[in-house]
């Protein structure tokens, strides 16, 4: 992603990234390798045991991320910390339904590059 030198995308995605041999899992994470992005969450993020949380980041150490325990939902809060130097930020937002459709979020994750 030469655009920016950091980025971060968080978000329930809604993919079981849990099942590699899953189609829409493999080709989700194949477009996630393919602009080198980290995806740190590594267990289960949902009542029924999948990942469906995810924490993808370029350029941004992820630390200290921790999946706890859910009250209100089916799906786990995941908390985390990055740090971030004290420089101008500028922030794009990738809405939910952006990430429904799948020629959007690529178009999304284009114009970042």
């Amino acid at each position: 992603m030469p655009k920016y030198d950091r980025v971060l995308i968080v978000g329930d995605f809604n993919i079981h990234v849990c099942c590699p041999d899953n189609p829409m899992a493999k080709d989700f994470l194949n477009l996630v390798d393919s602009f080198n992005l980290v995806q740190s969450v590594s267990g289960p993020t949902q009542e029924r045991g999948h990942t469906l949380e995810l924490v993808l980041s370029y350029g941004l150490p992820v630390l200290n991320l921790e999946i706890c325990d859910a009250f209100f939902s089916d799906h786990m809060p995941v908390l985390f910390d990055v740090t971030l130097a004290c420089e101008t930020v500028k922030l794009t937002l990738l809405t939910p339904l952006s990430l429904l459709n799948r020629t959007v979020f690529i178009g999304n994750l284009k114009r970042m590059s």
